[in-house]
């Protein structure tokens, strides 16, 4: 399945309802990012959100600010249970 502008909603709302939760995010390019927390926003005429980790409030334990566009994301765990939160080859 290839990424919408609806897919890339629902991979957002599925990292805003894990704040404060630890995340871990697979990009498109293979990459993968530990989440804690995000902020995102909308570039004019952009179909997707770009989206800022970790940064706001500083989380206790360390963890890398990254950057990213809803676009590029593959795929989301939980970091405590391995379990799939969402993916894109499921649809969501």
């Amino acid at each position: 399945m290839s990424m919408n502008p609806e897919l890339g909603k629902q991979a957002l709302d599925v990292l805003l309802s894990r704040d404060g939760k630890w995340s871990l995010v697979i990009l498109n390019s293979g990459k993968e990012r530990i989440v804690l927390n995000i902020v995102y926003g909308e570039d004019m005429g952009a179909d997707y959100v770009h989206i800022t980790t970790n940064i706001c409030p500083s989380p206790k334990e360390s963890s890398d600010t990254d950057f990213f566009h809803a676009d590029e994301i593959v795929e989301i765990r939980d970091m405590e249970s391995n379990r799939s939160l969402w993916s894109l080859s499921n649809g969501g």
